[in-house]
């Protein structure tokens, strides 16, 4: 990671996450991309923001004095937030394919319920995330458009690919993902003040 941020002078550096399980599964729920998010080519521009396994170099945070929201202390989504923060003083990411990380997924993260609502919050986090940082009343309609969208399209998807669980799962994600974008950005349904592990009931 250190070599990745001084070749492409980047100010942060993205790696790539293993799911490791605990027991045996069906292999499409073994798919990595159902657990941690797609990363591309070292030296690429990352297509999402995590701290699951990332580096950051200190100055910009400390210059501009950035810290992670409390408000999504809870429900997860200060890295979001965070990380398109800094993006704003111009900081440069960029991944590190090389730079492997393994994480265990406990056994109720691969139940199906689970994952649903699981991304089912993420996107009701991020649907949050709109609404605090877009003002203008044209990019929430779009906004709102675009999760209706994507409703439509990955609810097809979802009934179009039913008997081919390798593909259908990817489409019930993301459908469960808009869907919960949608009802945040209408401030029909929230998880702010709840965990995780509240909002989807784990114990």
């Amino acid at each position: 990671m250190i070599d990745t941020i001084e070749k492409f002078n980047a100010d942060v550096v993205f790696g790539f996450v293993i799911p490791k399980f605990y027991s045996d599964l069906p292999k499409w729920k073994k798919q990595r991309e159902i657990y941690f998010l797609p990363v591309g080519k070292t030296g690429d521009m990352p297509l999402f923001h995590y701290t699951t396994n990332c580096l950051i170099k200190a100055d910009k945070v400390r210059k501009y004095n950035l810290k992670f929201d409390p408000k999504y202390g809870l429900t997860g989504g200060e890295d979001s937030v965070f990380f398109d923060l800094l993006l704003k003083y111009k900081a440069i990411y960029v991944v590190c394919r090389e730079a492997i990380s393994y994480e265990v997924v406990p056994q109720y993260r691969t139940t199906l319920k689970f994952i649903c609502q699981r991304y089912f919050l993420k996107g009701n986090n991020d649907g949050r995330i709109i609404i605090d940082v877009v003002n203008s009343k044209f990019q929430k309609i779009f906004k709102i458009i675009k999760a209706l969208l994507g409703i439509g399209y990955y609810g097809l998807q979802t009934l179009i690919f039913l008997p081919i669980r390798k593909k259908w799962i990817f489409g019930l994600i993301r459908l469960c993902y808009f869907y919960g974008q949608f009802l945040a950005i209408i401030k029909l349904k929230s998880f702010e003040d709840k965990t995780e592990y509240d909002a989807l009931g784990s114990n």
